[in-house]
């Protein structure tokens, strides 16, 4: 299990410097996406917001991940489904009561998420610290890199696949259209996981 520290070393350096370049790309293109792409300049803070955000979601994912290799499948997913959630919707109804403003979603999202990042790192960092560390030559940082570049590359796809209706949309229709749109594909997502939970009882 040694091993498994040395990874996690290795895998948060890698996330967090390749996340920081990313958030810095988009922060510095925020006004170009929103202008040429989707053009409405009104996305260009929320794409800044986001990208603040960027090395926030990686490091948290990651954290998750590692915590779940562990074998504490009841924490990691605690930390997946749970707390950012009810975190989120806890800030969201107090944002809306009190500070109206079309970034309250995107707001309580980002806090949520430095909250939930902040202690599923703790949490894991704390359980990494008790494993025994000794130098170890089976697997490198090249070794890591060379497996992870296929595996983002497959991911970027498949989030880009995932979503090219709403980017495609956004381009063509308003953003009340786009916003309509997303809020009823995931009604009719929930719906669609509904049933086949039914028919496969």
């Amino acid at each position: 299990r040694h091993k498994l520290r040395i990874l996690y070393r290795y895998a948060f350096r890698l996330v967090f410097s390749s996340s920081l370049f990313g958030a810095i790309l988009l922060f510095t293109l925020s006004d170009l996406i929103s202008k040429e792409l989707f053009n409405n300049l009104n996305y260009s803070t929320s794409l800044k917001v986001s990208a603040f955000l960027v090395p926030f979601l990686a490091l948290n994912n990651i954290s998750i991940e590692f915590i779940r290799g562990l074998q504490n499948i009841k924490v990691s997913e605690f930390y997946r489904t749970v707390s950012r959630p009810i975190i989120q919707s806890i800030l969201l109804i107090f944002l809306i009561n009190y500070f109206v403003n079309t970034l309250s979603p995107l707001i309580s999202f980002g806090i949520a998420l430095i909250l939930t990042s902040l202690l599923s790192i703790t949490y894991l960092h704390r359980k990494i610290s008790l494993l025994t560390i000794k130098y170890d030559k089976s697997f490198s940082r090249s070794d890591l890199v060379n497996t992870s570049i296929p595996m983002m590359v497959t991911l970027l796809g498949a989030f880009i696949i995932s979503n090219i209706s709403t980017f495609m949309l956004e381009i063509i229709q308003s953003t009340k259209d786009v916003g309509i749109f997303i809020i009823n594909l995931k009604i009719s997502t929930f719906v669609s996981l509904s049933l086949i939970a039914t028919n496969t009882i």
